[in-house]
């Protein structure tokens, strides 16, 4: 989804939970801003978030079927970063009836 965080700032943040953790634990600017948003306003705040992830979930083309990787591993998907930038990329600039080849 647009709101994705750098990789870095998911990782610092699970180390300090290891080291200090806490019962909520909002990582990087957008989840701060999300959470006082919540507490001042939640119904409006759950439409907004509830209508984003609407939106971002419809750009999506269905994924292609695969065996899985119960038993082996597989080998698209396997980076640091799943291509998911690229994808979202693509997906923003296309026409969404038409899958990427």
């Amino acid at each position: 989804m647009a709101a994705m965080d750098d990789p870095q700032i998911v990782i610092d943040a699970i180390v300090r939970a290891c080291i200090d953790p806490k019962e909520e634990m909002p990582v990087g600017p957008k989840a701060h801003a999300s959470n006082i948003s919540h507490k001042l306003f939640p119904n409006l705040t759950e439409r907004l978030t509830a209508n984003i992830a609407d939106k971002e979930v419809k750009k999506a083309w269905p994924a292609p079927p695969t065996a899985g990787s119960l038993h082996e591993p597989m080998d698209e998907g396997s980076g640091i970063d799943g291509g998911i930038r690229k994808r979202m990329r693509l997906e923003d600039e296309a026409p969404h009836d038409i899958p990427p080849e």
